[in-house]
């Protein structure tokens, strides 16, 4: 769908083309994109090369590149092309520190790839509507686009981000950029709305018209059948039905 409002222009996450007037919409409907509840991380890049993160990447590199004989002692050659015999802690030594960086890279590949395939399992076939409120150089807009399916969630151009399903059962993503942070909301649309329905919609999030009764008319979480599937705990799951939610 195109919006009736003209687009103005890329921003740093080049997942919104359409952004509104300087009003956040995260002001305007009371931090709906900004509460701070109990998280469920489906994704993280914020710590991809955390001291945690770090050591699993040490050991992952030992395990995989340490092939140690009966003694105990490892066969290998030096700088000079010699022979040499060395235990697992001189083999240790030898790793630099781009060597544990790269390995925390490709362990962060393996996790987004993963995540892809598991959101790919629990799609529920329905387009979503992202709801931002967005950080720019110059102020804070609200901003939106149509996101085809549940794995293109995991998707950014933004240096950072972190994608969750929070207690309410809504799934979400924190972005960092140069210039600030973006809060995104994903929805899925709700059964039969007709198209000007969307688009009026949409267009009281490109005006900073938006308000949380709108959300819940329009839309419905796209957290639920994650954490179901997960076996995560949030309000209208399974799960929560015996268990108290944070």
């Amino acid at each position: 769908m195109t919006s009736s409002k003209a687009s103005l222009g890329k921003i740093p996450d080049r997942l919104f083309c359409y952004i509104g007037d300087n009003k956040s919409i995260n002001t305007i409907y009371g931090g709906l994109l900004m509460k701070t509840l109990k998280t469920y991380i489906i994704f993280d890049s914020y710590d991809t090369y955390s001291e945690e993160n770090r050591k699993e990447a040490l050991e992952n590199i030992m395990e995989n590149c340490f092939q140690a004989e009966e003694d105990g002692l490892m066969t290998t050659t030096d700088n000079f092309g010699k022979e040499v015999r060395i235990t697992r802690e001189e083999y240790k030594k030898t790793i630099t520190e781009e060597d544990i960086d790269n390995e925390c890279n490709f362990l962060e590949s393996t996790w987004f790839d993963d995540e892809r395939d598991n959101l790919e399992s629990v799609d529920e076939g329905y387009g979503l509507i992202a709801i931002a409120d967005l950080g720019r150089w110059n102020g804070r807009f609200s901003g939106y686009k149509e996101v085809k399916n549940l794995a293109d969630v995991l998707y950014s151009s933004c240096d950072y981000e972190r994608v969750y399903v929070d207690t309410n059962g809504d799934l979400r993503k924190r972005e960092s950029h140069h210039d600030g942070s973006n809060s995104i909301l994903y929805r899925y649309w709700k059964d039969g709305l007709t198209e000007e329905q969307k688009e009026n919609f949409l267009n009281k999030i490109y005006n900073g018209e938006c308000t949380s009764k709108d959300i819940t008319r329009y839309t419905r979480k796209a957290g639920l059948g994650i954490a179901n599937a997960f076996g995560w705990t949030v309000r209208g799951t399974r799960q929560a039905e015996q268990s108290d939610v944070a």
